[in-house]
């Protein structure tokens, strides 16, 4: 048996001690506004094939401690042409210019994120 709701304004859910959702088939979820995920505790993703992002705009991730990537076979960075590939035979590195201590600056994550303000505010 379906069941569809239709909320014409706000919708709030207070879940006093924990909360589990199961689906047995897709979950869909769609925001036509802003989307803010705030965990104030660890959060963990599992997935058990592919993930895949695609953002349209720029992407920033600000971390306080260490990033770690590790992977059984490569890590690739691409940006055009040129490319940096990890590998367990090396370190490619492949580009029209190749600067090691001179050129260029780093870039920032970007700003003003409504993550990051939900974060500093507690919500």
């Amino acid at each position: 048996m379906d069941r569809i709701a239709s909320i014409s304004h706000n919708d709030g859910l207070y879940v006093a001690n924990d909360r589990k959702v199961t689906v047995g088939g897709k979950q869909e979820q769609k925001a036509t506004g802003d989307y803010i995920s705030l965990a104030e505790g660890n959060h963990s993703l599992e997935v058990k094939g592919d993930l895949a992002r695609k953002v349209t705009g720029a992407l920033g991730i600000k971390v306080q401690g260490d990033i770690v990537l590790e992977s059984s076979s490569k890590i690739s960075l691409k940006v055009g042409g040129s490319f940096v590939v990890i590998h367990a035979g090396g370190v490619d590195i492949v580009g029209p210019k190749i600067n090691l201590n001179g050129g260029g600056s780093p870039g920032a994550p970007v700003g003003d994120s409504a993550t990051w303000r939900a974060e500093s505010t507690g919500g």
